[in-house]
């Protein structure tokens, strides 16, 4: 599997992540039915969840985020040991607030 097949997953378990929390508050506290329960949910995940591309930069490939609470707009994030990242066997550590280190 190759880095942006694993960025693809990762950004569609955020979105589902984001999804699922947004229906069961909207079950529990909103008084929307039927139809409109799943459209405003995936509405508001659409608006919340992070976007990841991937970037051949260098012959290297680089993944980028760009996410609504992001205050710098584009973030570079550097992935190193990806198969143990996807494996949550990875130990994440921010190195400052641009760059965020994933794996060993």
């Amino acid at each position: 599997m190759n880095k942006q097949t694993k960025i693809l997953i990762i950004q569609f378990m955020c979105f589902a992540l984001i999804f699922l929390a947004a229906r069961f508050i909207i079950v529990q506290y909103a008084l929307l039915t039927g139809l409109w329960i799943p459209v405003v949910s995936g509405v508001v995940a659409i608006l919340f969840a992070p976007q990841f591309k991937v970037f051949k930069i260098d012959g290297k490939d680089t993944v980028f985020i760009a996410w609504l609470f992001g205050k710098k707009g584009i973030t570079h994030i550097i992935l190193k040991n990806l198969k143990n990242f996807c494996g949550f066997k990875s130990n994440i550590k921010k190195a400052n607030k641009k760059v965020i280190i994933m794996g060993k």
